[in-house]
């Protein structure tokens, strides 16, 4: 089992990842999904900041990705979907 390095924060941005899924649904555009993320996040006290990155999911082959990196303190979120 893989040993999280910040449990409580993990467990917090999955909660938020939730909560706007069951919240939204599903086959809305990815701007509803991201700024619903950032949103919870941050009422939970958490610094997000959103961004697309379309072109490095083409580089992996992937079709809709949520990336979450962590850049010292903070977490940044990027919710991407290619056509």
């Amino acid at each position: 089992m893989v040993k999280l390095i910040h449990p409580e924060l993990s467990y917090d941005v999955r909660g938020v990842l939730l909560n706007v899924y069951n919240s939204l649904g599903p086959m809305l555009k990815e701007e509803y999904y991201r700024d619903a993320i950032v949103l919870g996040t941050g009422k939970r006290g958490i610094v997000c900041e959103a961004e697309l990155l379309k072109a490095h999911l083409r580089r992996l082959g992937l079709k809709l990705g949520l990336l979450a990196n962590f850049y010292g303190t903070r977490l940044v979120v990027r919710l991407v979907r290619i056509k």
